[in-house]
């Protein structure tokens, strides 16, 4: 992983057996790719832009950084050490048991975040929305008891289960925890379909990629709201059941326009009725229409 930190730019962890890495194509300061060495010695990718992973694994091999068989080139491979990796069981047991030490959002710094840094005015009260004040910054070691505040959104199937836990950390300050590598992960699992159920259903709602970017929506459009967590999700997804307009708060940009584009046709062609819109002016998303940030 040395070596194509060195090349591309990114960050190494884990000993040297994890790295995040910017996207082919993408500036150098981008984190769009995930790789990890796993037991047997290969690379895996994962990628959180519209990049498919093959296309990925292609251009390092195209840089001579990964062998057909997709194992390291260019230097000795890193001696392998592993703590095991939780099973999925597990990964949701942990999810759930950090949602349960939760707190309403009202008086708390997330309030303080939501408010002052995301420029939120719209109401918070949500059952889905928590903040909780101590929160591990490694959630599957038990040995590692470092934490901080956390804002914390429940992801959950169209059926209401509990898959998942999205935690952003945060300073005692209100603002989001951005010394942090990952100030904000997953912690559980988002199976296909599976979204923050922001605000009851309703006839009419209006989804959006994350949760301040769908808070934001549901201020500017004065619909109720759910977070689909990422641009990847839009085309999975499906309306609960009672809604039969649903507005797509999109975001500008390759991966932004192809996936809310493929959720638009997917409704209007389940006859549902659906319209997609942008932020105005040109801006990333609709939290930044109000001056959100941090």
């Amino acid at each position: 992983m040395h070596a194509i930190v060195a090349r591309l730019g990114g960050e190494l962890y884990g000993g040297g057996r994890r790295a995040v890495i910017p996207g082919p194509g993408h500036s150098r300061q981008d984190r769009s790719i995930s790789l990890l060495l796993s037991p047997s010695g290969k690379v895996r990718v994962h990628a959180f832009s519209d990049h498919d992973w093959r296309e990925v694994m292609d251009w390092l091999k195209a840089n001579g950084l990964v062998s057909s068989e997709h194992r390291l080139l260019g230097g000795p491979t890193p001696e392998l050490t592993y703590t095991p990796v939780p099973t999925e069981m597990q990964r949701t047991s942990v999810a759930r048991s950090l949602w349960s030490q939760g707190l309403p959002v009202t008086g708390t710094v997330s309030e303080c975040w939501l408010r002052m840094a995301r420029k939120i005015a719209r109401p918070l009260a949500s059952a889905v929305l928590r903040h909780a004040r101590d929160v591990p910054y490694r959630v599957y070691d038990p040995k590692f008891a470092s934490g901080s505040h956390a804002f914390l959104a429940k992801v959950t199937q169209r059926d209401g289960e509990h898959t998942g836990t999205e935690i952003t950390y945060l300073t005692p300050t209100g603002r989001k925890a951005i010394h942090l590598r990952i100030p904000r992960k997953l912690v559980g699992s988002k199976p296909p379909g599976a979204s923050v159920h922001i605000d009851p259903v309703a006839t009419e709602m209006v989804v959006a990629e994350g949760v301040t970017s769908a808070l934001s929506a549901s201020q500017y459009f004065d619909l109720p709201c759910h977070a689909l967590l990422g641009v990847k999700s839009f085309p999975s997804w499906r309306p609960p059941a009672g809604v039969r307009h649903v507005v797509i708060a999109a975001e500008p940009g390759g991966a932004g326009e192809k996936f809310s584009g493929l959720l638009q046709v997917a409704l209007l062609r389940e006859g549902y009725r659906c319209r997609r819109e942008f932020p105005p002016e040109g801006l990333s998303d609709f939290n930044a229409f109000y001056g959100g940030g941090g």
